[in-house]
């Protein structure tokens, strides 16, 4: 609405904020309207006031930035939870585990033993390599103690 009708509000040199609905509407943004008010050198009207829209901008980068800080606090808290239930073992935190077949070392046993591809277990398990490789490594580093 406020772009459709620019030339008007030139003429008044204000805006009523109850137009901002209606251009939200359209696509645009708080800061995009209050740049184009500040541009146009158009004052906003508001509840029987009018106010600069340079004084409106910096409002709402304090509102912004102050919503910003509050979002990062509320972050470290969701986090020190995570850290914590994890810590206490509830709950779960980050991937889940892959779960191992119960006959997983005897098998590997077996296919080492009888120099088989480990690849092919690998893909019997459908598996992604490096997690696989990943535990065969921890199983032949507990046999070496």
């Amino acid at each position: 609405m406020y772009r459709k009708e620019e030339g008007r509000y030139i003429e008044q040199k204000s805006i009523d904020l109850q137009f901002l609905q209606d251009y939200e509407k359209s696509g645009c943004k708080l800061k995009e309207f209050l740049e184009d008010c500040k541009e146009q050198q158009v004052r906003i009207a508001f509840a029987n006031k009018i106010v600069e829209p340079e004084w409106m901008m910096d409002i709402y980068q304090m509102i912004m930035q102050r919503t910003r800080e509050e979002l990062k606090v509320e972050q470290r808290a969701g986090i020190r939870r995570a850290l914590k239930r994890r810590e206490e073992g509830t709950g779960t935190y980050g991937r889940p585990r892959i779960e191992l077949p119960a006959d997983f070392e005897q098998e590997l046993k077996r296919r080492i033993a009888n120099d088989e591809s480990l690849s092919k277990y690998c893909n019997e398990l459908k598996m992604k390599k490096s997690t696989f490789y990943k535990w065969v490594k921890v199983y032949r580093n507990s046999w070496e103690r």
